[in-house]
């Protein structure tokens, strides 16, 4: 039997569909896997920095909209993920306990990724008050403040979660957590790179996500002609031991 969920993030309106069989995710050693990487692209306009008017003595007066941070056309912050792995590599004990801290007034990272079952500690490394606030689904509904120099842990128990987090003092401030049902996730680094290694050999969907831009995006794999991306995501097939590359553009 499956069970289908819709995650779904209003204020970064965003709404995607994911699935998974029942019995969950099963970890185990993956031989000879492939990988897939890539780059993303961006050829619109750069938005300008956010306004901040308040306790600029821990906050910068203005900052980067962290949804189109881009250097040379590259793109980062942006997620992709693999859907319906039913079996495949360990999760790390890095993706079962992760940091987000509010530094400068900003989150960072701007997409924290974290396992099913996993721990986020909410960090607040700046001398004011932050809180953090967020609104699921499958894992509930927080808002809680976080005091200068402290932080709050919180445990995310059920996966196909994307939940937009926020910090009600500081209006600028949004983030996401994404809470995955298996490794198979990336978050575009500074340079728009992203590589889901130790990937089974088999065929794939591969879901290319931006918080503001959705999945509005053309794809080309190893080369090949570009197309826009379907609600399905980009298919994919992964050999043992090769690897495939996707080129992702968004304007």
């Amino acid at each position: 039997m499956k069970l289908r969920m819709l995650a779904l993030v209003l204020g970064g309106a965003v709404a995607f569909t994911a699935a998974a069989e029942a019995g969950g995710y099963k970890e185990g050693a993956v031989k000879n896997g492939g990988t897939i990487s890539g780059t993303v692209k961006y050829t619109g306009k750069a938005l300008p920095d956010k306004p901040t008017g308040k306790d600029e003595g821990a906050c910068h007066k203005s900052t980067p909209d962290p949804t189109l941070t881009t250097k040379d056309g590259k793109l980062a912050n942006v997620l992709v993920f693999l859907k319906k792995v039913k079996k495949g590599k360990p999760f790390t004990d890095a993706q079962k306990k992760v940091v987000a801290d509010q530094a400068a007034c900003i989150f960072v990272p701007h997409i924290a990724l974290v396992a099913e079952g996993g721990e986020v500690e909410f960090k607040n490394s700046d001398t004011v008050l932050h809180n953090v606030k967020g609104n699921s689904i499958r894992n509930g509904q927080f808002n809680e403040g976080v005091e200068a120099k402290k932080s709050l842990k919180k445990t995310f128990k059920k996966g196909h979660d994307v939940i937009k987090v926020s910090c009600s003092v500081h209006a600028w401030m949004e983030s996401f957590v994404v809470v995955m049902p298996h490794p198979y996730y990336a978050v575009t680094d500074a340079a728009g790179n992203f590589k889901l290694e130790d990937v089974p050999a088999g065929k794939y969907n591969v879901i290319i996500w931006h918080g503001t831009k959705k999945t509005e995006c053309e794809v080309s794999v190893d080369g090949k002609g570009a197309s826009k991306q379907s609600a399905a995501g980009v298919k994919v097939k992964v050999k043992k031991g090769k690897e495939v590359k996707i080129e992702a553009t968004f304007n």
